[in-house]
């Protein structure tokens, strides 16, 4: 460590603290880039698909965040799934729809594959509002958008529940079912 020079230090007698500032409230009409995740300055949680349920939501408290990446082995991006969508009822719904026990299903299992995810390009966000995002979210049913970049890699989310936390409303987006399977995952079965 001779390479380096020490830093001129003093006590710290009659030092205080700074008032936390508060966090400026959001409307419906502000720029939606102000509540982008955006992955160049912040690097979201990636997990192997083959991470199990009980794992991914140890994962997601230790990091405080609310979604996760999903790779493949290879590690390439493969889909995204939602601490809500862990602690739901679809959980249980599809163990039993493939016979599997709860502990048996991994995220893969439950997460949306990046296929079937909706995208909106970097520049739309420009001049779009959270009101305009929300809206889309509802019409397309998603609770999430990935940002693309210009050269189409994903750059960042937007998550309807952080949309509905920030500005402190309900969250009103029904998904749209896909197909016979996403139709049967979302209706509770009696046993």
């Amino acid at each position: 460590m001779n390479t380096f020079k020490a830093l001129n230090t003093k006590t710290l007698d009659n030092c205080g603290l700074p008032q936390p500032t508060e966090q400026a409230v959001l409307t419906l009409s502000d720029p939606v880039k102000t509540i982008v995740t955006d992955f160049a300055s912040y690097n979201p949680l990636r997990l192997l698909g083959t991470t199990s349920i009980d794992e991914a939501l140890a994962a997601l408290r230790d990091a405080a965040t609310s979604f996760i990446l999903v790779l493949d082995e290879h590690g390439h991006f493969t889909g995204v799934i939602t601490a809500a969508d862990l602690q739901s009822a679809k959980v249980l719904s599809l163990a039993t729809q493939l016979g599997l026990t709860r502990k048996d299903l991994t995220i893969e299992d439950m997460m949306t594959p990046i296929k079937k995810a909706q995208g909106v390009s970097l520049r739309y966000l420009e001049t779009a509002t959270i009101g305009d995002t929300l809206h889309t979210m509802q019409k397309q049913g998603v609770m999430f958008l990935m940002v693309l970049s210009s050269d189409n890699q994903v750059c960042g989310l937007i998550s309807a529940r952080e949309i509905s936390r920030r500005l402190n409303i309900p969250l009103h987006i029904t998904p749209i079912a896909n197909g016979f399977h996403e139709v049967m995952l979302s209706v509770d079965h009696p046993h």
